[in-house]
């Protein structure tokens, strides 16, 4: 990967290490973003005893740790691998994975500017990595929330260049809330009631679509950039389909 970062990592930060060496009571490795050595003693390799440091870590295998202590004067860094949940080792893998999709975009930016891609991610990486944990951030931030280039410093042309890229390339996160309508009404005209109901509904909010169940009962499906905005999305469609139907109403998230 072309991610290098500079200078020392903080404490508590989560980073990316290779096993270099394995003693019968420590493990040394790598910080792979900073390209400094740190050591994982025995007793931060997993809870509970350990009779065999081997059956833990391997010579070359990438590790997800938490920093402990860091002593820029020596150099010496204590890295945990213990300490890092399940949770929390899905989500740095998944921030590398899609950091080597934007280095690999990256290079499709080079291409199009007739630069090399380690002279263009010299020139760009410094600006975004003040600003950013990964460049991938920063290629979302422009996609989701329009942001230029320019206002972190890059020239107009690179500015340019990388932002039609990145917008012709990668698409707005969303989730989907779904749920389910479930609706009743005696009047004569009911059936009407309901259909117009269900209009209001699902014009109420943009990502609102419906569909039928069962008499009754209709799917609802809301697409948003995320549950926040789904929920209050639902909210406003809960309120119109009210608004226009005075029969029985239930409408729960699934």
């Amino acid at each position: 990967m072309l991610l290098q970062r500079k200078g020392f990592p903080q404490e508590g930060e989560y980073v990316f290490c290779v096993v270099k060496t394995i003693t019968y009571n420590s493990v040394f490795v790598t910080l792979e973003d900073y390209k400094r050595d740190a050591l994982i003693h025995i007793s931060e390799v997993s809870p509970g005893r350990i009779r065999n440091i081997r059956d833990y870590v391997k010579i070359g295998k990438m590790l997800v740790c938490k920093v402990l202590r860091v002593n820029e004067s020596n150099g010496h860094i204590d890295v945990s691998l213990r300490r890092v949940s399940d949770a929390e080792r899905r989500r740095r893998s998944e921030d590398r994975k899609n950091e080597q999709r934007a280095e690999k975009l990256l290079e499709v930016i080079a291409h199009d500017l007739k630069m090399d891609v380690n002279a263009l991610y010299a020139q760009i990486a410094p600006k975004v990595l003040e600003e950013y944990d990964y460049l991938h951030y920063f290629f979302e931030d422009i996609v989701e929330n329009d942001v230029n280039p320019e206002d972190i410093g890059l020239s107009k042309n690179v500015s340019s260049v990388l932002k039609a890229v990145v917008v012709d390339r990668i698409k707005p996160k969303s989730i989907v809330l779904e749920g389910l309508v479930k609706i009743k009404s005696d009047a004569s005209d009911g059936l009407l009631q309901i259909k117009k109901a269900l209009s209001a509904f699902q014009a109420a909010s943009e990502g609102v679509s419906v569909s039928y169940k069962r008499a009754g009962e209709f799917r609802f499906s809301i697409v948003a950039p995320d549950f926040e905005i789904a929920e209050e999305a639902k909210k406003v469609a809960t309120a119109a389909l009210t608004k226009n139907f005075s029969g029985e109403v239930t409408v729960v998230s699934s």
